[in-house]
């Protein structure tokens, strides 16, 4: 979470993540729920719903998940969110990161559960609340491809992570983007929205 606070701060987003707090007492309705293995962000949205989330005044919540999904249709899945789609829904405000390994190789990747694919996960999912987007979005809120000494590198929207080549910052045209990929003016454009939904 601080490695996300601090791509956040950077001057062209401005949102500064604080942790509201974090709920120990949820952890058994969590873990003794099958879900955790099959639908952990249903499980996380339906535990936590936004009264909940208003009695803490909390703008967004977030699940740092430490099961793989093992089970169902989200069976590869990395990280959910419902993401700014949804506003001003309460929806919009949930996301789930998955914390450990994934032994379910993308184009002969693995989710390794490494810090760099921990930090770039649930970087990523929080990018969705706030209107970024991944790199066939239509919108100029997607992410970034660029050649840094002959290696491909990604911006942290990019759909699924593939090991180094996933940077864990937002596209913006003051470092890693121009004005066709920017998740940093998306996520800048829509913070009120979310602050406001408290």
């Amino acid at each position: 979470m601080n490695h996300a606070a601090y791509q956040y701060q950077r001057p062209d987003i401005g949102v500064f993540l604080n942790v509201a707090e974090y709920d120990a007492l949820k952890i058994y309705d969590l873990s003794n729920d099958a879900r955790k293995n099959s639908d952990p962000f249903e499980l996380f949205r339906e535990k936590f719903p936004g009264s909940y989330l208003g009695s803490k005044n909390a703008d967004i919540a977030v699940y740092l998940g430490g099961n793989d999904i093992t089970t169902g249709e989200f069976a590869t899945a990395q990280g959910m969110s419902f993401g700014y789609g949804r506003y001003p829904d309460d929806e919009c405000r949930y996301t789930w990161s998955q914390m450990v390994a994934d032994n379910v190789p993308f184009y002969g990747f693995v989710y390794d559960g490494s810090l760099n694919a921990r930090r770039y996960c649930v970087i990523h999912e929080l990018g969705h609340i706030f209107d970024a987007n991944h790199q066939d979005s239509q919108g100029t809120n997607k992410t970034y491809l660029w050649l840094e000494n002959t290696v491909q590198k990604r911006s942290v929207m990019w759909s699924r992570y593939l090991g180094t080549m996933n940077t864990c910052e937002y596209s913006s045209p003051s470092y890693h983007g121009d004005s066709t990929h920017d998740n940093a003016g998306a996520i800048r454009a829509v913070k009120h929205n979310i602050a406001a939904l408290v």
